[in-house]
């Protein structure tokens, strides 16, 4: 997998933005598993995938709408400055470097951009109080298409609507030609709660 500049990642991610998918959460975990002292190999795995988007517009939800699933495992010896990144079991990075912090970014073969970011401590853990924590922060983060892991929605939320109050709705108004009796359906579900 090739590895994709800044540029080339902000320009996939602004082409993809105007395609319609979704991508949804599986499983992370984040383990410390050194041999003697734990915290000094690290292991993170997301998993993820793609919303199966014929499923999705005729209506389905959740599981229905299960697509294509991918895994981004990462294995980091903070001792020996060892990083490996997986990407469906391929590697897209191995490094040796003893910084703190990486990121590495890779398109894979359908055009999807990835980045990972990975700090080997936690900033959310230091007391000084000069440092006002960001609750978006993340120690580990991938982002799939310019969305991060953590706000992708879960599989069993995807095709479910939010029902918001009407003073919490978005002022938006619909184009003349793609308003339709399902919209206004969904409309007045929303209006209900």
């Amino acid at each position: 997998m090739p590895f994709i500049s800044d540029e080339e990642y902000a320009s996939t991610v602004q082409r993809l933005s105007q395609v319609p998918h979704t991508a949804y959460q599986v499983d992370y975990a984040a383990v410390n598993c050194g041999m003697v002292i734990s915290a000094t190999k690290r292991v993170i795995r997301f998993k993820f995938g793609f919303t199966n988007q014929q499923a999705l517009s005729s209506g389905k939800k959740g599981t229905e709408c299960q697509g294509n699933e991918h895994e981004v495992i990462v294995t980091w010896s903070l001792n020996s400055g060892k990083r490996a990144v997986a990407f469906d079991k391929h590697e897209v990075l191995f490094t040796i470097d003893s910084k703190t912090k990486f990121s590495h970014s890779w398109r894979d073969e359908e055009g999807h951009a990835y980045y990972l970011n990975a700090h080997a401590v936690n900033i959310s853990l230091r007391t000084d109080t000069l440092l006002i924590p960001n609750p978006d922060w993340k120690q580990y983060d991938l982002f799939v298409d310019g969305v991060s892991f953590f706000r992708m929605p879960k599989l069993l939320e995807v095709g479910i609507g939010l029902k918001l109050p009407r003073d919490k709705l978005p002022s938006v108004t619909p184009h003349p030609e793609q308003h339709d009796g399902d919209s206004e359906e969904a409309m007045s579900d929303l209006s209900e709660h």
